[in-house]
């Protein structure tokens, strides 16, 4: 590595420092955008392996003198690596967000309801587009109180799609006589989702609450879940 000082690969146990440091910036790197609970663990345990071996050099070898203090401070920035890792979604800024269409049927009567349910399959047949739609994963004004659309593989903020069908709806509930306008912009609106670690399912961010045993924070449906279930 061109960063070390000249020399130190003559050095007894140079190879095995070398060989410590490069997998810690190895592991830094991967510190990425995690979607699950799985991502995250698989990466604390190569974290907590690298820590065990930083310690061993620096506990229990003799004749790793020259290295000692900086082993220490490897060691000191390993842990503080497990800690960053460990606490990822406990960060509201390390979740993976998208943008979600939320439409409250229960908002309108049932005849407009079903009507701009049609309005807004018919946008999703012509364009053939394959969205995530919670709940049942379909349109469903009968029996639902809402659906939310979503796009998972678009980035916050980027919602082309989304786009279209919120005008349409909003367009076509403007038009309906009947149509209160003071429920309109709570029938058909925009929703912050963020992909639950547990689940991996886009629900709204809103609704994500602490998992203590998970230590992050999860959609409703996850919140109780437990460690013992995924055994």
């Amino acid at each position: 590595m061109d960063c070390l000082p000249e020399g130190v690969m003559d050095e007894p146990y140079g190879l095995a420092y070398v060989g410590l440091l490069e997998r810690y910036i190895d592991l830094s790197s991967e510190r990425r955008e995690f979607e699950s609970f799985t991502d995250r663990d698989a990466l604390l345990d190569e974290v907590d392996e690298l820590a065990r071996q930083c310690a061993e050099y620096v506990l229990g070898e003799e004749g790793v003198h020259f290295f000692k203090d900086e082993l220490r401070r490897l060691h000191g920035l390993i842990i503080s690596l497990h800690q960053s890792v460990a606490n990822h979604f406990l960060d509201a800024e390390n979740y993976l967000y998208t943008d979600g269409l939320h439409v409250s049927w229960d908002e309108m009567p049932q005849v407009i309801a079903l009507q701009l349910e049609s309005i807004l399959q018919n946008k999703l047949d012509e364009e053939q587009w394959k969205p995530f739609i919670s709940y049942n994963q379909a349109l469903d004004a009968t029996t639902e109180s809402r659906n939310i659309i979503t796009f998972p593989e678009n980035g916050y903020e980027d919602k082309p799609e989304l786009d279209l069908l919120f005008d349409g709806g909003i367009r076509f509930l403007k038009n309906v006589q009947q149509t209160p306008a003071d429920w309109i912009d709570d029938a058909v609106k925009f929703i912050k989702m963020a992909i639950c670690p547990i689940c991996t399912w886009p629900e709204p961010f809103e609704d994500f609450d602490l998992n203590e045993e998970f230590e992050a924070y999860v959609c409703g449906s996850c919140i109780w879940k437990r460690r013992s279930e995924f055994l």
